[in-house]
């Protein structure tokens, strides 16, 4: 080799174009191809002429390993990104399954004082919201070893947003079974008003109706006044309690019916 001269220097042969210019090699800045010619010049000018076909030999043999190991290379780098999405997404699915276990739990716990059948009667709407907030969780996707490194991310993402949307879940089942709860008491209230005025208001016509009218059991008659004064402060009483006017309203009934078997 001459003092001076750089076998990778760039050289043109004989009705070929100039070698690319720097920068235009592959992704690591390198231009196999150039190097190539590059090599293969010096060899010509420097290998004896009898020589020559084993060098090329070895000179093709020595881009072919280059060209082996970068192919490998990046199979490998590929191989293993897929293994740490695959690695990602079995993670997320795995959180996934945790927190669906701990949702169920919570439901079940939400739902446990609820008279799902009377709410249905009660509130279809209310009924249904509830149900679709406490259904059971499915799988958003699936982690398989044959997908491909972006399916396998945006499955892992996919379990990463159902798991964070759980605790949402949760407390809009709360929120929706307090407020059908009210709604229900509301209506079971004014239901039991209701009942108990109308009981109230037909003890008083008995009472009217039959006064004067001996009665085999006299103090009858006082019980069921008292009875009926009680309805009149429990109907203006608007924290009372459906509960409490359905049992007095049913004194109130049974009370005027022995009034009325005890007339003479």
């Amino acid at each position: 080799m001459e003092h001076g001269e750089d076998p990778f220097a760039p050289m043109t042969f004989h009705g070929e174009d100039p070698a690319p210019a720097d920068g235009a090699g592959d992704a690591d800045g390198v231009d196999w191809r150039a190097a190539g010619r590059r090599m293969g010049g010096w060899l010509s000018r420097h290998t004896p002429s009898a020589r020559r076909p084993m060098t090329a030999l070895i000179a093709v043999s020595a881009c072919c390993m280059l060209l082996g190991l970068t192919v490998l290379t990046v199979q490998r780098s590929a191989g293993e990104k897929r293994d740490q999405a695959y690695a990602a997404c079995t993670t997320a699915r795995d959180r996934w399954q945790d927190e669906a276990s701990r949702f169920s739990r919570s439901v079940e716990g939400v739902l446990d004082p609820l008279d799902m059948d009377a709410l249905r009667d009660a509130d279809p709407a209310g009924a249904e919201r509830i149900t679709r907030l406490a259904a059971e969780p499915r799988p958003p996707a699936s982690c398989e070893g044959t997908m491909g490194v972006k399916d396998l991310e945006t499955a892992a993402s996919s379990f990463d947003d159902a798991s964070d949307s759980f605790d949402d879940r949760v407390s809009s089942l709360r929120k929706a079974v307090a407020d059908t709860s009210a709604s229900m008491e509301d209506t079971a209230r004014a239901k039991a008003r209701e009942s108990l005025s109308e009981a109230a208001s037909q003890a008083r016509e008995t009472l009217s109706r039959t006064a004067g009218v001996q009665l085999r059991v006299p103090y009858l008659r006082d019980r069921l006044s008292r009875l009926v004064d009680d309805a009149d402060t429990m109907l203006a009483d608007h924290e009372a309690s459906a509960d409490d006017m359905d049992r007095l309203a049913s004194n109130v009934a049974h009370s005027e019916e022995w009034l009325l078997d005890s007339i003479r």
